[in-house]
């Protein structure tokens, strides 16, 4: 192969064995183009931020209901705190790295009460994301130039595919800063700009497989990641055969590079996992494994939704809004991104792009947050296709119309993307005053909606009354169903699905430990007999937004 080629491959073929010079990157010092460089990192990192923050703040619901799971999230904390442990004393189907996360903010809620710590922990999640777009850019920076880090920061700072999903403490983020993270060591280099030392280079590959161990713990898809990374590791370092000599030692680098990543990766999820794992470990996996490989339930059912989820038009517009062809357009122009970015280069995010997407797009329990999961890579192939874009309109200097009508279409494209992600309704509602009112009334009231509790600043009321609390109320049907949710009992019910009847005993449990309850507009999956109970025990006081309050006869 001759320089050349060899170059344009490397280009393509980073990171691991990143090229040691690529266009827009390693500039000499004292040029224009760092200082333009920190400036738009700072623009977009901005842009990232508000984009996130100020409908929440503009809409005085920073500390209002967002979500379902950030809830759980939050609520399962709260509980580890107070000494119980997941998986043994309540159910969780996730991995616990997240409750680690938020020990620090459930311990805060002790102090400064939970509207308090759910907001703190919302804003270090925008922070994450933040700090997501940072490394992104200066990963395509390096690889692909300015123009495509400047296209992929400004992606994923407005696109609402992964805006809807960093507003609150959600797991998608988490998995991108361990990956972006990960492939930011594996990308470092001595401060001369010379290769990395082979000693370095194995720490940080070390480094890197720990990074990765954590996103492990936090949720299970990291193992893609994983095994993405070190394929392409072993690929990059030997495996791919050649008429040069040393090839079979150029392979056992390769391996060697391979299993000093995925190793550690999987030492240090093990490290953080095993006392829980411990302490109950039946359980463990099959809260986390088995149950979520047996989910049978679709929670985005709507083909129409399905398809605006998935574009980034978030989950504000259901079948309203945006037409399914701006949708299905807005996918074409991914495709052809990571196409693009197949064909030009560094093909890492097109591979990324694609193992994560074949990994979520089939989930049955797919809702609009799982897309942030591919964000990042998603992010860079369309950097690195507008690049390309503007490299064959016009190489060279940026004159006539031909550049002039692509830079003006991708910033009208961004800007669409940016005004829609600020400007739409954020799905949620502000926690009216009489709901604070009724559960500091009522200590130990019921709900079925867990973020409820947060919002109110009830949770950590409840742990430490030991209240009844399910924890994760869906999550805990989902278990005792192995998977399957809603399932039917009995031939009187003609034909009706119900929870699983373990886990309506579990719900009269809680009710008759409770002193009020507040039910919210989502439908209950209760039998008739936990009806009777329920109405036996408590009778409505009123209504209040969304939610009825109930207290006992």
């Amino acid at each position: 192969m001759n320089a050349p080629a060899r170059a344009a491959d490397e280009h393509r073929d980073a990171p691991g064995g990143a090229p040691r010079r690529l266009a827009g990157a390693g500039e000499p010092p004292g040029t224009g183009r760092p200082r333009w460089a920190a400036i738009v990192t700072a623009l977009v990192v901005a842009a990232t931020v508000a984009v996130r923050l100020w409908p929440l703040i503009s809409r005085h619901m920073l500390g209002g209901l967002l979500e379902y799971d950030d809830g759980v999230y939050y609520n399962a904390s709260a509980h580890l705190i107070g000494g119980a442990l997941p998986y043994r004393d309540f159910v969780f189907v996730q991995p616990p790295g997240v409750l680690l996360l938020l020990a620090p903010f459930g311990a805060l809620a002790r102090v400064a009460g939970d509207q308090a710590a759910m907001t703190a922990a919302r804003v270090a999640m925008i922070i994450v994301a933040a700090g997501n777009a940072w490394l992104l850019m200066r990963l395509t920076r390096r690889w692909s130039g300015g123009v495509a880090a400047a296209a992929a920061g400004a992606t994923y700072a407005v696109w609402g595919g992964a805006a809807a999903a960093e507003r609150t403490v959600l797991l998608e983020p988490l998995l991108g800063l361990g990956l972006l993270g990960a492939m930011t060591l594996l990308d470092a280099r001595e401060p001369t700009g010379a290769p990395p030392r082979r000693t370095n280079a194995a720490a940080r590959l070390v480094a890197a497989g720990v990074i990765l161990g954590f996103a492990l713990t936090v949720k299970t898809w990291a193992v893609a990641d994983i095994a993405v990374l070190a394929g392409w590791l072993l690929w990059r370092s030997g495996w791919r055969p050649g008429w040069l000599a040393g090839w079979r030692a150029r392979r056992r680098r390769g391996w060697r590079a391979a299993l000093t990543l995925a190793g550690p990766a999987f030492a240090a999820a093990a490290l953080v996992c095993l006392p829980f794992f411990a302490a109950a470990p039946g359980a463990m996996v099959h809260q986390v494994i088995l149950d979520q490989l047996g989910r049978t339930e679709r929670l985005t059912p709507d083909p129409v939704v399905f398809l605006h989820e998935v574009a980034g038009f978030g989950q504000v517009y259901g079948r309203a809004g945006a037409a399914p062809g701006v949708a299905i357009a807005v996918l074409a122009l991914l495709a052809a991104a990571v196409l693009c970015t197949l064909w030009r280069g560094p093909r890492i995010w097109a591979v990324l792009a694609i193992a994560q997407l074949a990994l979520v797009l089939p989930q049955r329990s797919y809702t609009y947050h799982y897309i942030d999961f591919a964000a990042p890579a998603l992010a860079a192939c369309a950097g690195v296709a507008a690049a390309a874009v503007l490299r064959a309109v016009r190489p060279g200097r940026f004159r006539g119309p031909a550049p002039s009508a692509a830079v003006g279409a991708m910033m009208v494209a961004l800007a669409a993307f940016g005004w829609q992600s600020v400007t739409q309704d954020v799905v949620g509602s502000r926690v009216p005053p009489a709901l604070g009112s009724f559960f500091a009334a009522h200590p130990c009231a019921f709900s079925d909606y867990p973020s409820l509790l947060a919002a109110t600043g009830a949770e950590t009321r409840q742990v430490r009354l030991h209240c009844g609390n399910l924890v994760d109320y869906t999550g805990a049907a989902l278990s005792a169903g192995d998977g399957r949710m809603l399932v039917p009992l009995g031939h009187s019910t003609r034909g009706r699905l119900y929870c699983p009847a373990s886990w309506q005993a579990q719900v009269r449990g809680v009710l008759a430990a409770s002193d009020a309850a507040v039910l919210s507009w989502r439908p209950q999956r209760w039998t008739p007999d936990t009806w009777q109970f329920f109405h036996q025990r408590f009778r409505m006081s009123s209504r209040v937004g969304y939610f009825t309050l109930w207290t006992l006869r």
